[in-house]
């Protein structure tokens, strides 16, 4: 970097990479446009080769010309709108500037739950029902059960990507993992294992986001690594997380999340709320849980579901909005400094749904694949949620 490319520059272009369930990569979780065909995924082409990928090059000639490249579009509005983006974030965060620095990847789709949200793309647990309800429509049988093999190939223990990992391990000092539910991933503490036995641990931080219904008997390898980060994903808590999070069960999160309270050391935690029209309309609720049951030393963040789309906040109609935003403003001003972090992310959450616009054909799919999945299922949304239920006109009869 230096002061003629210092606006456009970042590390990610030239030292990360962040990788989808399907195998697929691009520099950063943020960067929106770069692809790749079927073949060039992890585990058929090398860690190297995704580095070097021509679409990569062009990011890396722009970066260092002083070229806004269209994929970091999202880095760009935030700092123009005065904001610190992942660019700025990372190029300060990480000063070595050789090899692999920063891996991230959603290692296939293995998990033991069925999210709302979710799909086969990310839960095998997902993969008969998705077939039933939408699938079906789409694939033959035996063309569905190729088409999802997708989601795991480049992460099964056969892989060929998990030894080319291995020979990164010298160069990285942040590894992320997401699911599926990454803690189920064998491989994936045979790597931290690995790094541990190199003397690579103390150098290298390790992030999860877990689904909170297993709590693993490996992490006491954590304790070698320079910080390990653990996000529980909690939408909600009791029958309604349990409505969110299909076959979890809420006091064994719970039980697992007081595990990890526990734990001493580099261990990190945090509380993360993902935010969809299903649950939002709770938030206060959500929020008022989180300082009840007082989980002391984690952290409570507010993140956003963007797709599928019918699932984002945004598009709900106006009428609907209104009665929701009423409801958020309801949310308490904290009297302690630690729920303070709450407070400074709720203007961005109500900014996100002013700001959206509505869309009556995403909200009529929404209320569509609500009903579906509780037919499928023989569940009833407004039996759980029902004030929201009643706002919306919804009954699955």
């Amino acid at each position: 970097m230096n002061p003629k490319n210092s606006k456009t520059w970042c590390i990610n272009a030239f030292h990360s990479i962040s990788a989808s369930n399907d195998g697929s990569t691009r520099p950063c979780c943020v960067y929106t446009t770069l692809k790749y065909d079927d073949e060039y995924v992890l585990g058929k082409k090398t860690i190297q080769e995704h580095l070097e990928h021509p679409d990569r090059i062009q990011l890396q000639e722009d970066c260092n010309n002083g070229v806004r490249n269209p994929g970091c579009v999202r880095c760009w509005d935030e700092e123009d709108g005065g904001g610190e983006s992942k660019r700025v974030r990372d190029n300060k965060r990480f000063n070595q500037q050789h090899g692999l620095v920063y891996f991230e990847a959603s290692l296939g789709n293995q998990c033991n739950i069925r999210c709302r949200t979710c799909g086969p793309h990310s839960s095998s647990q997902w993969i008969d029902e998705g077939f039933d309800t939408q699938y079906n429509k789409i694939y033959p049988i035996k063309e569905y059960q190729q088409h999802v093999q997708m989601f795991y190939k480049s992460f099964e223990e056969t892989s060929n990507f998990w030894p080319d990992l291995e020979s990164h391990l010298h160069t990285i000092k942040h590894l992320e993992f997401y699911g599926g539910e990454p803690f189920m991933s064998k491989k994936m503490w045979s790597i931290l294992e690995l790094a541990v036995e190199k003397g690579y641990a103390k150098d290298i931080e390790v992030h999860y986001a877990t689904n909170g219904t297993l709590w693993p008997k490996q992490a006491d390898v954590w304790k070698h690594f320079k910080q390990v980060n653990v996000s529980f994903s909690i939408d909600g808590t009791r029958k309604q997380f349990e409505f969110m999070r299909y076959l979890a069960d809420w006091e064994v999160v719970k039980a697992n999340m007081v595990k990890a309270r526990l734990q001493e050391g580099n261990l990190k935690l945090g509380w993360f709320i993902t935010l969809s029209n299903l649950n939002v309309y709770y938030l206060p609720e959500i929020i008022k849980s989180f300082r009840v049951l007082d989980f002391a030393g984690f952290g409570c963040f507010l993140n956003l579901v963007h797709s599928p789309r019918h699932f984002n906040i945004g598009i709900m109609p106006d009428d609907i909005k209104q009665q929701v935003l009423a409801k958020l403003n309801t949310i308490p001003k904290p009297t302690h400094s630690e729920n303070d972090s709450i407070w400074r992310q709720l203007p961005g959450i109500i900014g996100f749904i002013k700001h959206g616009t509505p869309d009556l054909a995403l909200w009529n799919t929404f209320l569509e694949e609500l009903k579906i999945h509780d037919i499928y299922r023989k569940e009833d949304y407004s039996q759980v949620f029902p004030e929201f239920a009643k706002i919306i006109g919804y009954s699955n009869d």
